[in-house]
């Protein structure tokens, strides 16, 4: 597989991840009315999806010691690797007397699966605190020095009426 294919793959891996993690969230938050994801907070975890694939995609190159059968030697062979934070896909090259190389996916791929899902909800769970946290800010302005307690609707409803 190329590393054009490779990059395909994992464009479409991650597409799917984002919006299988959409999805949990949304089921984890069933008590709302609807499932709230600010525009910024969706920008930010595009560009931390962006950034995962682009680690996952970067090619790590790594030698092997590989055994000529004709020469009845080692020799050193050059390798090319995929994956972050492990390995998930190993590229060999064609070794001397093979007529072609051969590729091996790692099971610790599942693990870079989980390490995304948890990168991607961190970085949620920190966009939507902050957002909340800089609300209730704005509110405690707009208050004075009395102290202000809404519910997220009685909000949403004052944004609007005003």
């Amino acid at each position: 597989m190329s590393g054009v294919g490779i990059f395909a793959v994992t464009l479409v891996f991650f597409a799917a991840l984002a919006a299988l993690i959409v999805l949990i969230l949304r089921s984890l938050f069933s008590q709302w009315r609807r499932f709230r994801l600010h525009l910024s907070t969706a920008i930010i975890l595009m560009f931390a999806t962006g950034g995962l694939m682009w680690a996952n995609t970067i090619p790590h190159g790594a030698t092997i010691t590989a055994w000529d059968p004709t020469s009845q030697d080692y020799y050193q062979a050059p390798i090319v690797q995929y994956g972050w934070p492990f390995e998930a896909h190993t590229q060999y090259p064609v070794f001397k007397g093979q007529t072609e190389g051969f590729q091996q996916i790692n099971p610790l791929a599942i693990l870079n699966i989980g390490v995304a899902f948890g990168i991607l909800y961190l970085v949620w769970h920190i966009c939507e605190w902050q957002i909340q946290r800089s609300g209730k800010k704005l509110l405690d302005a707009m208050a004075g020095a009395e102290t202000v307690k809404l519910s997220t609707d009685e909000i949403m409803a004052h944004t609007r009426d005003g």
